[in-house]
This record gives structure tokens, sequence and C-alpha cells, in this order.
């Protein structure tokens, strides 16, 4: 994807920088939390979806 094509996504999309690489936007969050277990503290939401971009050269971790 040329540069411009980036921006303009990145800024019309509201997409924002992922600590990963890439950028990214979430979606929807459930309403509906859960208890991990394990260990982990605390609740999580049940589901989450989200918007994913990665550039050419970039890598997500």
């Amino acid at each position: 994807m040329a540069g411009n094509t980036i921006e303009l996504l990145v800024e019309r999309l509201q997409l924002q920088p992922h600590p990963e690489g890439g950028f990214y936007r979430e979606t929807y969050r459930s309403p509906l939390e859960v208890e991990p277990g394990a260990g982990i503290e605390g609740t999580r939401a049940c589901c989450t979806s989200i918007l994913f971009l990665l550039t050419a050269g970039n890598f997500s971790a």
C-alpha cells in the first residue's frame, strides 16, 4: 500500500498504533464478563472485535 493510502485508512478508520506493530481499533466489546481463572485476577470481556492493519515491512509479535 502506498503511504498516502495507509494514512487515509488510519485516519478514516480512526486506528491507533498497536503496541506490537501495525494499527488497530476496537469495534466491539461484549458486556458479558468472565473470570479467566488460572491465577489471573479480575474479569475480562467475553469477546472483543478489532480492525487491524499491518503494513508491508512490519510484523506483529
